[in-house]
């Protein structure tokens, strides 16, 4: 949770793709207050933190709980495939807090990870980035395993009408679609 002007949380990844990012599209978990939040992208250190230097910065109206938004950086970050980047967000004032939403579902341990600082020192943490990065060329990379987040559970069986079931779902801004992961859990009684 960021609550003040000394604490920060941040999503780390990997640069999905060579090129210029210019846009990180991410969700605000829980919010009280409305002050201004604050936006960098950091490189990291070889701990896997970021390194406390906002190379491009932007920032954004009152956040608001649960819902997506979109940050413009003040300039492109030029960055190769693979590379590690911290998107880090901070608050503007004291008086407000929130945090990012994240996933602790299914992930790739390597492919991104939160931190989070509490005034003096970052602490890692395995719970996933729910984010995409948006490229100067307009197309957006979802982390992979990471976007959407969507859980559903639909109980079917032998008497179930109709006899087919499904989940839709829209996501927020244009990406191409890399696969689906299901898992299906059969009842105890196999009906």
């Amino acid at each position: 949770v960021i609550a003040g002007t000394t604490k920060r949380q941040a999503y780390v990844f990997r640069a999905p793709i060579t090129g210029n990012i210019r846009k990180v599209n991410a969700q605000w978990g829980n919010v009280t207050g409305s002050s201004t939040a604050t936006f960098a992208l950091q490189n990291v250190d070889s701990s896997g933190k970021p390194d406390g230097t906002d190379d491009q910065t932007a920032t954004s109206a009152s956040p608001a709980s649960q819902t997506r938004f979109t940050v413009a950086f003040s300039s492109d970050r030029s960055v190769t495939a693979g590379e590690l980047v911290a998107f880090v967000v901070g608050c503007s004032a004291s008086g407000t807090n929130f945090q990012l939403r994240g996933n602790n579902g299914w992930y790739q341990t390597d492919n991104g990870w939160t931190a989070t600082y509490n005034g003096s020192a970052w602490t890692l943490s395995s719970i996933t980035p729910a984010m995409s990065i948006e490229y100067s060329d307009g197309v957006c990379y979802p982390m992979i395993d990471i976007l959407p987040n969507i859980w559903a559970t639909l109980s079917v069986n032998t008497s179930t009408a109709p006899n087919e079931v499904g989940t839709r779902f829209r996501l927020p801004y244009p990406v191409s679609v890399a696969g689906l992961m299901l898992g299906i859990y059969p009842g105890t009684t196999g009906t």
